[in-house]
């Protein structure tokens, strides 16, 4: 195989960008995340919830200990169970999900072209966790990879 110039592998990838783009999983990204932009009652849910967020912090400092931490928890909780319930806020949230599945096949997909060993990150936190036999070193004794 002919050897490639940066400069074509960054046209390569731009390509690969625009097909991502027009892909079903980012159109729906791009129209919810317009939808929750748009909708107001969400937006100021999420105002608040990121006011609150701040105090919860403050508070998980000295945690049980801190005067107000049942209080602030159970307020904060409170709101986020409020946006939870916004169709917005879940289509958006389906949305985010599904295209982040597909950046991770594609990182996936070109990682393991140069080298199966290669570790591609992604936002589950549960991806990943498997059997010893994938190096993950769990110990899940499934006589195979869980997650790969």
């Amino acid at each position: 195989m002919p050897s490639l110039d940066m400069a074509h592998v960054i046209r390569e990838a731009t390509e690969l960008g625009e097909l991502i783009l027009a892909s079903r999983e980012a159109k729906e990204y791009v129209r919810w995340k317009a939808a929750l932009a748009r909708d107001a009652r969400a937006q100021e849910l999420i105002r608040r919830f990121q006011e609150k967020k701040r105090e919860y912090e403050d508070v998980m400092r000295y945690g049980r200990y801190h005067p107000d931490y049942g209080r602030v928890v159970e307020e904060t909780r409170a709101l986020k169970r409020e946006l939870d319930k916004l169709e917005t806020v879940s289509r958006f949230r389906e949305a985010e999900a599904r295209l982040d599945e597909l950046f991770y096949a594609v990182s996936k997909t070109l990682a393991h072209a140069v080298s199966p060993s290669i570790k591609v990150p992604g936002n589950n936190p549960f991806a990943g966790w498997g059997c010893g036999s994938c190096g993950c070193a769990s110990g899940c004794a499934s006589g195979g990879c869980c997650a790969t």
